[in-house]
């Protein structure tokens, strides 16, 4: 609450206002309320022959039972006798009294919601769960559960695979110049939750960030930095293009401003003292006024080398071992060791001329080696535009698929790469890699990056991920199969069957879905010993709505 506090100060006071007063057609109206009850609206006027006063003549007279908060263009939904129509400035009724619902261009009919245009003419037919702002698209539901976004006029966008989404920012902002004020418009963002986990998406369904976290705010305004956090309380910061550069110190973080600076609080101390001050994005640093901080080797253990790669995100934000990294491959030149320069460079991805450094001896690495891990690194970077770089999905997409088909093609040639890891940690992260990639290849074809459509395709890149031990992607297949809103038919039974097979690797996602249904009887027949079984397998691996569950059925421990 804390962190967000000016925030939610700020909505709220907006919301208020545009409750009550709405500047609309070259004029600002508010609605009042008389001695009745009834709502009716009256223009604002300031009267300057009388001091500056305001005056309020009355432009609709009071009818209705209730009014929208917001006007839409030259038009305001009303309510009368239940249901809800549409005035126009002039007090003309545009629509009839025919919505269970309205508000702006939103309305709801039979249960369902559609839109339509300032003259107040149907555009979208009411055939929606929920539609709502989203922005320069409009967020939509056909089930209520999973969401994606529309165009106005109501085709499809984005699928609708999504645990929620929020809308795009508009892309645009304020510069200041030295001849006064100019406006930049960039493309607009939005935050996605998949899974369980925030992302960032553009504007034609791109990941800008893959959900990965547990929390992130939006870049406000001009502003080039925003707070992320892993656990939903310990926040670090984040730029445009993806690279962390404050670690995850803060827990209570205020918005940052076009300097790169924002109000924050630390971490407790041992003693229980409680730090308060100012950190800078752009300098790495934090000082509460008496001592200055600076986060000049961020260490971020919670980050592995596999999601630098998949991310788009950094593990360390210096480059000092870029010379011994060098020096190592030129004592022993090999693959490995290109990959390793090139990322000890791509740490640096705000420095253009860094990344082109780490993509040229990604490059070497797999021209002059033959290495397949640069390959599926620069395929990523292609298909995906990381750091900065120009996307070429199609290329992108065929350097890394053809490598992953290498590398299943001769398992020896993966355990040989794995054996030049110096620490089982580094080989743990490139492990990583190549089973992220199975999802990469197949969201590829599900969601037609780089290429055309193709489900079969999609599924088959899950298949072999699994038949190679990489057992996130069974929960991966699970939740295409149960959502049915994205390219794959909703299908119970194979749903239950991959939750299952997740759940006995340990996936502790697995074991309580695969709890719930057969406790609902989703694509079997209930059974709710064995689902409560699952569960109580579940919440021994920690799942919160597992142990919540358990205890609303009366089995909590």
């Amino acid at each position: 609450m804390k962190k967000r506090s000016f925030v939610v100060l700020l909505c709220c006071l907006f919301s208020i206002w545009s409750a009550s007063v709405v500047a609309q057609v070259g004029r600002t109206y508010q609605s009042y309320q008389d001695k009745n009850g009834l709502y009716g609206f009256q223009e604002i006027k300031l009267d300057f022959s009388y001091g500056g006063k305001s005056k309020y003549p009355v432009r609709i007279k009071a009818q209705f039972e209730q009014v929208a908060k917001q006007w839409y263009r030259d038009i305001c939904a009303v309510k009368k006798d239940g249901k809800w129509g549409y005035v126009n400035s002039k007090g003309k009724m545009v629509l009839p009294f025919q919505y269970e619902e309205a508000n702006g261009r939103f309305v709801k009919m039979n249960g369902k919601w559609g839109t339509v245009d300032e003259q107040g003419l149907p555009v979208i037919p009411c055939t929606y769960a929920s539609l709502s702002d989203g922005g320069a698209l409009i967020i939509a539901s056909e089930d209520g559960q999973r969401f994606g976004f529309i165009d106005p006029a109501g085709k499809k966008v984005i699928d609708m695979i999504y645990d929620a989404c929020e809308p795009f920012d508009d892309g645009t902002s304020i510069l200041k110049t030295a001849g006064g004020y100019s406006m930049r418009t960039t493309a607009g963002l939005a935050k996605v939750k998949f899974q369980g986990k925030w992302g960032m998406i553009d504007g034609t369904g791109r990941y800008f960030l893959y959900p990965k976290f547990t929390d992130i705010w939006t870049f406000f305004g001009n502003a080039q930095y925003t707070w992320f956090s892993f656990n939903g309380k310990d926040y670090g910061a984040i730029h445009r293009s993806g690279q962390i550069v404050l670690p995850t110190y803060f827990n209570e973080v205020g918005l940052f401003d076009d300097r790169g600076e924002a109000k924050v609080t630390a971490y407790e101390f041992n003693d229980g003292s409680v730090s308060r001050g100012v950190v800078s994005a752009v300098n790495q640093t934090y000082s509460d006024g008496k001592k200055k901080r600076t986060f000049n080797k961020i260490k971020q253990n919670y980050l592995t080398r596999g999601d630098s790669v998949r991310f788009g995100l950094l593990a360390q934000a210096d480059t000092s071992d870029v010379g011994l990294t060098i020096s190592r491959y030129n004592v022993n030149p090999s693959g490995y060791a290109a990959n390793e320069v090139a990322h000890a460079y791509l740490r640096d991805s705000l420095n253009q001329a860094s990344v082109k450094q780490g993509i040229a001896w990604l490059k070497k690495g797999m021209d002059k080696h033959q290495d397949q891990f640069c390959a599926i690194d620069l395929g990523n970077i292609y298909l995906f535009g990381w750091y900065g770089f120009p996307k070429d999905e199609r290329a992108g997409l065929l350097m890394a698929e053809k490598a992953m088909n290498e590398l299943l093609a001769n398992p020896d040639s993966l355990d040989a790469y794995l054996g030049q890891a110096e620490d089982a940690d580094m080989e743990e992260a490139l492990l990583d890699i190549f089973y992220d990639e199975f999802i990469m290849l197949s969201e590829a074809y599900l969601r037609a990056t780089g290429t055309t459509k193709d489900v079969a395709k999609g599924l088959a890149w899950l298949d072999k991920g699994i038949a190679v031990g990489n057992h996130y992607c069974s929960l991966y297949l699970a939740n295409l199969y149960f959502d049915g809103s994205g390219p794959v038919a909703r299908n119970y039974p194979m749903a239950l069957k991959y939750y299952e097979q997740a759940g006995e690797h340990s996936y502790a996602e697995g074991l309580y879905k695969a709890g719930m249904m057969y406790i609902d009887g989703l694509g079997t027949a209930k059974d709710k010993a064995k689902g409560v079984s699952l569960l109580k397998r579940a919440a021994d691996l920690h799942h919160l709505k597992a142990a919540e569950l358990l205890k609303s059925l009366g089995e909590g421990r």
